[in-house]
């Protein structure tokens, strides 16, 4: 390399040699070192998914998964640093130091992640400190706001590791996964999710993208979901009859200087979808099998044009309306339904009389004034 600094001035000439062996296979693109890489890099990309279910039995249990799909850099990072846990070439402040390692030392110089690294990491990171320690100082994240409690809380907590089906040290995405059991009080509010980016004075992640996924049984809902956010949330609340669902997505939450979502549950069968899906079928055939006994004798036309009514109540349930607006909705539709028949006029017979085909086989009266007949029954 020959550096001048300007033209006709003096130069500096440095030059290198290397020896580069080749072997035979495809390779895999990567250089392996015996190096702690960096983590820093502007391309870091972090998707962080949960998926958590609501299951009432002895009180209410919320299982949670959350998956760290780590890309890049970050990944190759990972990778990387599985393989040489505690390694010897491994710089005092290294967090790879807090590992055991004890590996052969072909099994550090092969850049392959075999199971043995892969078990000893995943279960060291069943500790509490440990995980924390990872979450906070590898990866920059705070564990209490990003899984929805302390580890006090949690009934069960797993840590596994998924490499997508490739265990070389490349910048292929991998998959921290954390799953934890936890208790929640009935009526109270929990926190499903917060901010969970600590702040960062070199750059870790450019984008962190979010997904949530929330489902209770058919004897448990939500009732109430209180978001705030520094931006809009792409958010869906639905109401199926064996469960409900609340799903959120994000592209990019990285900036963001507020998220908090929080989620107020009960057992409440006026509430739960299993009962509240009998309930409202129930109500909707009471009401309209009354008005059709009400308007025996009637031209029922009007009335059964409006069953195209109904399904406002189904598209209710189904998109979560709170119970007390399905209530009021089916009254009114209840209402305009008696109003219908009410102001219906009788049915009349090929003589303009009024029709008597549905009355009962029993003698009638006609009124003398308005030639109305009556049956009989006594």
């Amino acid at each position: 390399i020959n550096y001048v600094m300007q033209s006709g001035g003096s130069s500096w000439l440095a030059s290198g040699q290397f020896e580069v062996q080749l072997e035979e296979g495809d390779g895999s693109g990567t250089y392996y070192g015996s190096e702690e890489p960096i983590r820093t890099n502007n391309s870091n990309g972090l998707s962080v998914i949960i998926d958590a279910d609501l299951d009432e039995g002895d009180g209410i249990v919320i299982t949670r998964t959350t998956r760290l799909v780590i890309k890049d850099d970050m990944a190759y990072w990972m990778r990387w640093g599985i393989t040489n846990q505690n390694s010897e070439w491994l710089k005092m402040g290294s967090l790879w130091k807090r590992f055991e390692g004890g590996f052969s030392q072909s099994q550090y110089e092969d850049g392959i992640i075999d199971n043995s690294e892969l078990e000893k990491f995943t279960s060291r990171l069943q500790s509490q400190e440990l995980t924390l320690n990872f979450l906070e100082n590898a990866l920059q994240l705070e564990s209490e706001p990003l899984l929805g409690g302390s580890f006090r809380d949690f009934h069960t907590i797993q840590v596994r590791i998924d490499l997508n089906d490739d265990n070389t040290v490349n910048r292929n995405q991998v998959t921290l996964i954390i799953s934890t059991t936890q208790s929640i009080k009935e009526g109270d509010y929990f926190d499903l999710l917060q901010q969970f980016i600590l702040p960062q004075s070199e750059s870790y992640w450019n984008q962190v993208s979010l997904d949530i996924s929330l489902h209770s049984d058919s004897q448990s809902s939500f009732t109430d979901i209180h978001e705030k956010t520094s931006e809009d949330l792409e958010t869906s609340h639905e109401r199926h009859i064996t469960e409900e669902v609340y799903t959120v997505h994000a592209d990019n939450i990285l900036s963001w200087n507020r998220l908090d979502i929080r989620v107020k549950t009960s057992t409440n069968p006026l509430y739960s979808p299993l009962p509240l899906a009998f309930i409202c079928l129930s109500l909707i055939v009471v009401l309209f099998s009354t008005c059709l006994l009400l308007a025996r004798g009637k031209d029922k036309k009007p009335l059964i044009l409006e069953t195209i009514l109904i399904p406002l109540v189904a598209a209710a349930y189904w998109y979560a309306f709170p119970m007390e607006s399905i209530g009021a909705l089916m009254g009114g539709i209840g209402g305009i339904w008696m109003v219908t028949t009410i102001i219906t006029p009788k049915r009349l017979g090929e003589d303009g009389m009024p029709d008597t085909s549905s009355m009962p086989e029993v003698p009638t009266i006609s009124c003398p004034k308005c030639t109305t007949v009556n049956p009989v029954v006594s």
